[in-house]
């Protein structure tokens, strides 16, 4: 006889009374092709590990989804803000040329404090005029409307046509620039 041990298998009979009681509270075993035993313990443990990376998959998917969603809903408010502050340029470039048409001084005074009142407004969103006289020409922030000879100051700009804005990072509304040839 060889070293190896036979594994000797017992089986108790039961009627089928006993096995309708017993069979919710034994673990099903398993008899594999190459004798190796298997019980329902570890089928159900497998499961478990299958369920919890499911869950694990799904729970990083869903902060994915929220990062998104949050990342979305900055964007759109910041759209939202743009948007409004892009609607009142117009009304501040306008207050700003009709100030060399006021005469009376009482009168400019009180022009004056409306549009500072916009334009601490704008601050408060962080919006700022973009420095551009004297400064090199930047596509990002200037837009040329005309050229004019100055040799001096070829590449800079010479005059501003309409103030450019930013908020941050944004360019809300590039400037209107004569740029020097």
């Amino acid at each position: 006889m060889s070293d190896k041990k036979k594994e000797k298998t017992t089986t108790k009979h039961m009627s089928d009374a006993d096995l309708s009681q017993n069979n919710d509270d034994m673990p099903e075993i398993i008899v594999v092709e190459d004798g190796q035993v298997i019980d329902e313990a570890e089928k159900e443990k497998n499961k478990l590990d299958d369920m919890t990376k499911a869950y694990r998959y799904l729970q990083a998917d869903f902060d994915n989804y929220r990062r998104r969603m949050m990342l979305a809903s900055q964007t759109s408010k910041e759209q939202g803000r743009v948007d409004v502050i892009e609607k009142l340029l117009p009304i501040i470039d306008v207050m700003t040329k009709a100030q060399s048409f006021i005469n009376d001084p009482k009168i400019l005074e009180g022009f004056k404090m409306i549009l500072d009142q916009h334009y601490n407004l704008l601050s408060g969103f962080n919006v700022k005029k973009i420095d551009t006289l004297g400064m090199d020409l930047d596509t990002k922030f200037h837009n040329v409307v005309a050229t004019k000879d100055d040799e001096k100051n070829a590449g800079k700009v010479v005059e501003v046509f309409q103030d450019g804005y930013q908020m941050g990072n944004i360019v809300i509304r590039p400037a209107q620039v004569i740029v020097g040839k």
